[in-house]
Parts: C-alpha cells; structure tokens; sequence
C-alpha cells in the first residue's frame, strides 16, 4: 500500500524516495547513510547526481577528520566504501558534520520542490546507532522543518515509532495512519482483478480451488502476504 502511493505522487510529478532498510538489518550509521544515498540516485537519478557526488567528496576527507577543501566535480574525492574509526574522545562531532553533510545532500536534491522520504523497516537498523545518530541527527531536524522542503513518512508499527522520542523527546511525530489489513473475504476479487490484468483467463478449477482454501485460513492478510499468495497461484495457473 505505501509503495502503490508513493508511486501515485511519483506518477504526478512529486519528489519521491523510497528506501526499504530490509537490506540495512543489524548495519551501524554509516553504511545506512550510504544506502539512502543510492536510494535517492535510484530514484532522483538527474537530481541527486551532483548534490551525491558532493556528498561522497565531503564524506572521504570527513572520515579522516580533516576540514573539506572548496569542492568542485574535477578534483571531487569518491567514496571509498570504509567505516568510519571513532578512535578519538571527538568522534561525535565529526559524526556531527557527516550528517550534516548528509543532510545538505537531501536538501540540495530536492531543490525548489517537495522531496518526500519514506523509509520502511527503519527498526532493522543497527538499534543504539539508530538512537544516538539517525534519530537526532537526520530524523529531527527533518521533522523540525531545518532542512529545506523535505519531508518524511515512517513506516513501521505504532508502537515502535513512539519508541524514538526516547532518543529525542522532542521529535514532533503525528498521529499514526493505520493500514488495515486484507480481509479473507477480499480474495476472490483480487484474485479476478490479478487475473483479469495477467491476462490468465479463463481460471482452472485448481485456481480456483486454491483461492477456497485461501479464504479458509484463519486470519487476514497483509500486502507481503497476499503478494506470496497471488505469486503461488499464478504459478498453479502457469
């Protein structure tokens, strides 16, 4: 249901990154950073070309804690994929700067307009780096309306959102929207509109069957639930 919105304002002419932090389980600030980024070139490929590149110049002489010099496209340093050593009693605020870089990034992609960011299983992050950097430092002042035209949209489950105004009790979070789920009664229409569109018509009497005991189940359904579903039937309609 996100993604089916998010590419309803893609489609007219809106700002939009997605980024499913699925593939960032258990992963520490960085690396997360990093993944957002390519998001955003995934996504915004002509907007976020430059303000990246910038990003990852900025990044490579941060790391080493050292001032960024002028930055230009023909001397611009690259990203080279490291960690970031936190060996000093300073480490935090060069983290500081890195974020702030970070979100200058985001800033300077979306430019003149609206930039929505949506972030999905942002709880599979590495949990005390989600708190004590993602959350104060990127989050926030999103949320506080300190980086220019760009916004966000959270997706999880209620109760762990309001689990982060532990790391920032003033994070200002609306009230959640809730996305009810599917119900068992729903799928014999999906099943038609799927097939309709699939153009697997007419449906066998073993489709058929299988829809039957699918509405037989005990409890309704969520989208990755009925995505699995239709794919097992596609497959028993070849």
């Amino acid at each position: 249901m996100v993604k089916s919105t998010l590419l309803t304002c893609q489609l007219r002419g809106c700002q939009v990154v997605y980024v499913d932090l699925r593939p960032c389980r258990g992963m520490p600030w960085l690396p997360v950073l990093r993944y957002v980024r390519d998001q955003m070139r995934l996504w915004l490929p002509l907007a976020a070309a430059g303000p990246a590149r910038r990003f990852d110049h900025e990044l490579a002489i941060l790391k080493e804690r050292l001032d960024p010099d002028q930055y230009t496209p023909e001397s611009a340093r690259t990203d080279d994929g490291g960690d970031f050593d936190k060996g000093s009693e300073d480490f935090r605020d060069w983290i500081h700067r890195i974020f702030g870089s970070f979100r200058a990034l985001v800033e300077a992609t979306a430019g003149e307009q609206p930039l929505l960011l949506a972030l999905d299983h942002l709880h599979k992050v590495y949990d005390p780096d989600l708190r004590e950097f993602v959350v104060p430092h990127l989050l926030a002042p999103i949320a506080k309306a300190e980086v220019s035209n760009v916004y966000a949209v959270l997706v999880g489950d209620a109760g762990w959102l309001e689990d982060l105004r532990v790391a920032d009790p003033t994070l200002p979070l609306p009230e959640p929207i809730p996305v009810p789920m599917f119900q068992r009664t729903e799928i014999y229409r999906l099943g038609r509109e799927y097939f309709a569109r699939r153009n697997k018509l007419p449906v066998s009497r073993s489709v058929v069957q299988l829809l039957e005991d699918f509405c037989k189940m005990p409890s309704d359904w969520t989208g990755e639930d009925l995505a699995l579903m239709l794919s097992l039937v596609e497959k028993q309609a070849g």
